[in-house]
């Protein structure tokens, strides 16, 4: 894969490179760890604000504070990272550490930090400073000077940390960048579904939108509805089907029991991502500046991965002033406001990752592009806790396990079988070769800083395009104008799609045009837009430029990805916004009631196909056998009154979840089997999508509804009746008999040891694709109903930045739980209640403000000591 050459620092960046290089631990005969005293006071929402003289003591000052807030969490994401997680969670985190490994984040975060050092040294300063300060804080811990952690008790984990490398930044932006990188799952899962749902419509669209809203103004929009509205323009070419050996009747019931049991287990290797983000032109707002909203939505913790803080150091003549949230363990802000610009980010899903068939070719190589390729074997020696014994602290202990994980120099990494989440075999008899454009010396974490410290759009706008991996739509505004920036290394595999080539599934490696060449799609074919004449932007994961819109991707001007979110969340967005500028004088409380709109597109779609359905009950034979059965006209009747928000006092909200659950079951059932409920789980969005494209009569989708359309929907009507009936002892809510949303479906915070440590589920609004997102599935991996329904990711955070008659930036803001991780913190879970009521609260940036709000304060004194 191609590489940004490395080149030799210049000598006047030559004695800072040096001194980078020296370990950052903390030194008995130092007597100045800061250049000045930085001073932490922290809010009443639970946001410390830190004010210093100078860049290098805020980010000292910033890693203590993380560290003190969020100690654990930072000592295990570094584990993750590394794949070193085993040493002290035991037998639970060894698959995790072989991925880590496998992915060798913790080599190429190495390499990014040399890059940076070498292309940004004064950033890569700045990343030593903020380990300098996490390690100062782990100091006081190892000393008994600040509290253990409670997971790291005696009575927990029973083990002390251990001080941060200058590396571990860059190796946990290595993972954080895999994840937003998506794609392996859907391309692991599209590949094995030939196999695991034979009966499956071969030319089913994966890719088509269940909603046109393409992100770039200029994008082409096509009619997903009707048959014939959707030509081709060639014949499609045939998927790659990997080599199979001959299977008779008993091996072919061995693979099926393991892939039951294998999907009965499934876990995905990336987090489910999502996010929303906007901006709306001051043409059209009230006060006449801009706006900018946004709401990550990620996994759920306790703690959540985002920690709040800001760094100010331009009062005293610094570069720094932002406020915002970044991800635990790494340096800065990355996603907030500075004096001048506001930004946030959604996951773009460009396609940066693929995945080869590939056969040996003797002991040492495999067979790429037609060629002999070596394979370079290193092993892996991973350190496992004993169930019960101690954390590994040293060499000797633990018990030892060595992988030997087979490289490609050049072409990327075969996949060891523990990772596939369905066995090898049912995608090929030979290797899989996977490949990624992390797998580079990137600049992410310099990104991210120059962000930070930009002081026009202008300068925010150069810092954007340095991002080559973890690709993001950014929507940033200052005051005057609004811009969309997606920058990344995304491979030019056009010429190859164009000849059949499906790099979205397991391709051929023996095929030379599966090859990465070494380019990239160039500036002009990111996604990019500035100031558009229809005054706003958006993004929620969509496809940014409605190549997908007809179902397939290989007669666009170019490829560029295949699986994106169905569109849901960016249609409503973009209707409501058009709907807003229409009216104008946008206001943030219009932008907060976005944020927390439900409105559920699912049910625009089966509703109305229901109505047909209901309106048929008396002439279609097929549902003779419903006619008997007032019930289900009356749960109709109510259905078809309702606003279709997924509120949690919404007894029809229940309604319709149980009736679209069964009615797809009934759709998909036979086609898909136990692949139905793996799919649920991983993205209940998607699985939802054939049959609202079958409904739309689309080809390759229509083939689903065999069975016919109102047996389907009508059936589903009746198993919703019969299990609300059993669920709750009757089908419509009385007042003996009551059942709302907010009984059935809930928001979780799953700390990582479990049990006592988990945060309290709470009731939450939302649901599948709606704005205010709260994804769930009612069926377990069998299948069946579920007693609750727990969505276990979401908003990180909801963010509405406004700019004053100065021009600066002021956010409204709701996070749940809190920034502490510390039980016994008032910050602990001081926000849940704001953010699943979605009330906004200002992110405090004036100093004044934060001093007439300040709940706790301390001061880093030269020496590293502390005054509180």
């Amino acid at each position: 894969m191609h590489k940004r050459p490395f080149r030799l620092a210049s000598r006047k960046y030559l004695a800072p490179l040096l001194l980078a290089l020296l370990p950052t631990t903390c030194s008995h005969e130092q007597t100045e760890i800061l250049r000045d005293e930085a001073e932490v006071l922290i809010d009443s929402m639970g946001v410390p604000h830190i004010f210093a003289a100078n860049d290098a003591d805020a980010f000292i000052a910033s890693g203590y504070t993380m560290a003190k807030l969020r100690l654990f969490q930072i000592e295990m994401i570094r584990r993750q990272a590394s794949g070193t997680s085993a040493e002290v969670l035991g037998e639970r985190a060894v698959r995790g550490d072989v991925f880590a490994r496998t992915m060798q984040f913790g080599e190429w975060g190495k390499k990014a930090r040399l890059a940076v050092m070498q292309d940004y040294p004064a950033d890569a300063q700045l990343i030593e400073a903020f380990v300098r300060g996490i390690n100062l804080y782990i100091e006081r811990v190892r000393q008994g000077q600040a509290p253990l952690p409670a997971e790291m008790a005696a009575d927990a984990l029973n083990f002390q940390p251990t001080p941060f490398t200058d590396d571990d930044p860059y190796i946990i932006g290595k993972l954080l960048s895999f994840g937003m990188s998506g794609g392996l799952d859907n391309e692991l899962l599209a590949s094995a579904l030939p196999a695991l749902a034979p009966s499956f419509p071969a030319d089913f669209p994966l890719c088509m939108p269940t909603r046109e809203a393409f992100t770039m103004p200029s994008a082409t929009k096509v009619t997903l509805t009707g048959p014939g509205r959707l030509q081709p323009l060639a014949s499609p070419a045939p998927a790659y089907v990997s080599p199979q050996p001959p299977r008779d009747a008993k091996e072919q019931l061995r693979l099926r029991t393991l892939w039951q049991d294998a999907l009965s287990h499934y876990k995905p290797l990336s987090p489910k991502l999502g996010s929303n983000n906007w901006a709306v032109a001051g043409k059209h707002t009230e006060s006449g500046r801009s706006m900018v909203c946004g709401d990550p939505h990620q996994p759920l913790g306790s703690p959540i991965r985002f920690f709040a803080q800001h760094l100010n150091t331009q009062d005293k003549g610094g570069n720094f002033d932002v406020v915002g949230f970044g991800f635990a363990g790494t340096p800065g802000v990355q996603l907030g406001h500075n004096r001048t610009v506001g930004w946030t980010a959604t996951t773009n899903f460009a396609d940066v990752m693929d995945l080869w068939d590939v056969a040996w070719a003797g002991t040492d190589k495999v067979l790429l592009g037609g060629q002999a390729r070596t394979v370079v074997a290193r092993k892996e020696r991973i350190r496992v806790r004993a169930a019960s014994g101690p954390a590994v602290q040293e060499d000797a202990q633990g018990e030892v396990r060595e992988f030997v994980i087979n490289d490609v120099p050049g072409f990327g990494v075969l996949m060891p079988d523990d990772l596939f989440p369905v066995p090898r075999a049912l995608l090929t008899k030979n290797e899989v070769l996977f490949n990624w454009t992390g797998f580079a010396a990137t600049h992410e974490a310099a990104m991210y800083l120059g962000l930070d410290r930009s002081r026009s759009l202008d300068q925010w706008d150069v810092a954007a395009k340095r991002l080559e991996v973890g690709a993001v739509n950014l929507v940033a505004a200052d005051s005057k104008h609004i811009r969309y920036r997606v920058a990344a290394q995304v491979p030019d595999r056009s010429m190859a799609v164009a000849q059949g080539v499906q790099p979205w599934r397991m391709m051929n490696g023996n095929d030379a045009k599966t090859l990465w060449t070494g380019r990239f799609l160039t500036d002009d074919r990111l996604p990019s837009a500035r100031d558009p004449e229809r005054g706003y932007l958006a993004t929620a994961n969509n496809d940014p430029w409605g190549f997908t819109a007809d179902g397939r991707v290989d007669n666009d001007p170019y490829y560029y990805g295949y699986f994106y979110d169905p569109g849901d969340r960016a249609y409503r967005i973009e209707t409501e916004l058009k709907r807003l500028v229409q009216r104008g004088k946008v206001t943030p409380a219009d932008m907060a009631a976005l944020q927390a709109d439900t409105r559920m597109a699912l049910a625009d779609d089966l509703l109305p196909a229901l109505a047909q359905t209901v309106a048929e009950l008396g002439t279609d034979p097929a549902l003779e056998k419903y006619r008997g059965r007032p019930e289900l006209i009356e749960l109709f009747g109510k259905l078809s009154g309702w606003d279709r928000q997924m509120r949690r006092d919404s007894a029809e909200a229940v309604m319709f979840f149980a009736f679209a659950h069964f009615a797809t079951k009934r759709a998909l059932g036979d086609e898909l089997g136990l692949f139905l409920p793996t799919l649920f789980d991983a993205e209940p969005a998607f699985a939802f999508k054939p049959l609202r494209l079958a409904l739309k009569k689309v080809p390759g989708a229509d083939k689903l509804l065999q069975e016919g359309r109102n047996a389907i929907l009508m059936g589903g009507l009746a198993d919703a009746a019969d299990w609300l009936k059993m669920r709750f002892g009757t089908v419509l809510p009385t007042m003996q008999k009551p059942y709302a949303w907010k009984d059935v479906h809930s928001a979780s915070f799953h700390h990582l040891l479990g049990s006592k440590w988990d945060g309290r589920n709470v009731a939450v609004d939302g649901s599948v694709g709606t704005v205010n997102v709260s994804s769930a599935t009612m069926l377990n991996g069998k299948g069946d109903p579920k007693e609750t329904w727990a969505a276990d990711d979401g908003s990180l955070y909801r963010m509405i930045t406004t700019f004053d008659e100065s021009g600066q930036p002021q956010a409204v803001v709701n996070f749940p739980r809190g920034n502490d991780e510390n039980p016994q913190s008032p910050f602990y879970n001081n926000q849940t209640a704001a953010w699943a009521d979605v009330k906004h609260a200002p992110l405090l940036y004036r100093r004044a403000d934060v001093e007439k709000n300040v709940a706790q304060k301390f001061t880093l004194r030269r020496d590293g000591s502390l005054t509180e």
